[in-house]
């Protein structure tokens, strides 16, 4: 608050001065800016120098972007990517004083290990984004009506329109259901692993693809790590990021399972900028943060990665 109270003075003083209209021109037109934006945008670009050196140290760690083959998203649809340099330039969706929250809200009936995939994401969901995150009661099952269903799919847009945008906490930065039952945009998709919009702050995920965690223990873990990669990638759209094109990365546009499975736990030295400017995070805290999570749960190439990129950011 004292940078606004600064400018403040500044503009009135300048009014004073020039004994004329301007000086209070300026104050009217700057005063609806000044009192809505937190502190926590000068922060922000406070570590924008920071997170473009952070890209060329990160640089040697990460593998370009591996060409499509049949099949796969960029095989499909043509997107250009999104450096950290064009990210700035759009007025990217981020976290403020007033919305810096991460809310999870069930939607449908769940096992047991199932409801244990939802607890862990959330931990994980709190270190990655460095943000308090809070699970919902359950919505049930029986609250999606037909026109919210194709056969057994939930449309994504229902979700989207009906369920999350009324429901959207005042203190959220990102509202994101997470649902065991298959998701469509409608139209002519057969099905998406999760949808969240640039703008509206909400997203929806679902894990009916990725396998059953009640089968094993490897396969509970496979079911984690496909969960918490979707979780991620959605709600990183929500933070106006685009897919990536340039780095295998964790922001990849995915079509199909095998496409998942390859793309890495990790963002990119463009991406991990932009997560780390919205959410107001040093880049150092996010490795740590994520190396924590790792350690605990066994995630041993997540784990050297976050330890390289440590050494790699301080030497």
């Amino acid at each position: 608050m004292m940078k606004i109270k600064t400018i403040f003075l500044r503009l009135l003083r300048y009014e004073h001065g020039r004994r004329n209209r301007i000086g209070l021109l300026m104050i009217l037109l700057w005063a609806p800016y000044l009192l809505f934006t937190s502190e926590i945008f000068f922060e922000q670009r406070k570590l924008i120098p920071q997170l473009f050196k952070a890209i060329s140290k990160l640089e040697s760690l990460h593998q370009s972007k591996i060409p499509a083959v049949p099949g796969d998203w960029l095989s499909i649809y043509r997107e250009r990517g999104q450096l950290f340099k064009e990210y700035l330039k759009i007025h990217p969706t981020t976290i403020s004083n007033r919305r810096n929250v991460i809310y999870i809200q069930p939607l449908g009936d769940f096992s047991d290990k199932q409801r244990r995939l939802i607890e862990i994401t959330a931990e994980y969901m709190g270190l990655f984004f460095n943000m308090k995150t809070i699970i919902k009661t359950d919505i049930p099952d029986k609250q999606i009506p037909m026109v919210g269903m194709r056969g057994q799919q939930v449309y994504t847009f229902y979700v989207l329109k009906r369920v999350l945008k009324p429901r959207l906490p005042k203190d959220a930065a990102v509202f994101i259901a997470f649902t065991p039952r298959d998701l469509t945009p409608g139209g002519g998709w057969n099905f998406v692993f999760g949808q969240a919009t640039l703008k509206q702050r909400i997203g929806v995920w679902s894990f009916n693809r990725f396998g059953d965690p009640e089968e094993s223990d490897d396969m509970f873990m496979k079911c984690l790590v496909r969960t918490i990669k979707v979780a991620s990638h959605e709600s990183g759209h929500i933070f106006s990021m685009r897919h990536c094109t340039k780095y295998q990365c964790l922001m990849n546009g995915c079509n199909h399972l095998g496409e998942m499975d390859r793309s890495p736990l990790y963002l990119c030295p463009e991406c991990v900028s932009k997560l780390c400017y919205a959410t107001n995070t040093p880049i150092r805290r996010h490795y740590e943060n994520l190396s924590k999570f790792a350690r605990k749960y066994r995630l041993n190439d997540l784990y050297r990665f976050c330890r390289k990129s440590l050494r790699q950011i301080c030497p």
